[in-house]
């Protein structure tokens, strides 16, 4: 009778599991103190040029302030309805 021992299989032989990372997992430099900025904007252009959907989303949301939005100082002027009406057109649109 064969007893049902759990053998412990070391990181990258399992062949059940495909996906095997390099340890320790790594973190992203934009957080790290003291501040590292060539490493920092290093891995976010290589994570952020791809066409992601953050990054489309952040595409649209120029586009979008670009092109619908009005000046600043049209807005500076107008600010009764900015700051005021353009909540509330939002706040009812979403209801």
């Amino acid at each position: 009778m064969a007893h049902d021992r759990e053998v412990e299989i070391p990181a990258g032989q399992s062949r059940e599991w495909n996906f095997h990372p390099d340890l320790p997992i790594s973190m992203s430099p934009v957080f790290d103190i003291p501040p590292k900025p060539a490493k920092a904007i290093g891995w976010l252009l290589g994570t952020w040029i791809k066409l992601t959907p953050p990054v489309n989303h952040l595409l649209f949301a120029i586009v979008c302030t670009s092109l619908f939005l009005p000046s600043m100082q049209t807005m500076h002027t107008q600010v009764t309805f900015w700051s005021y009406g353009r909540s509330l057109s939002i706040f009812f649109i979403k209801i």
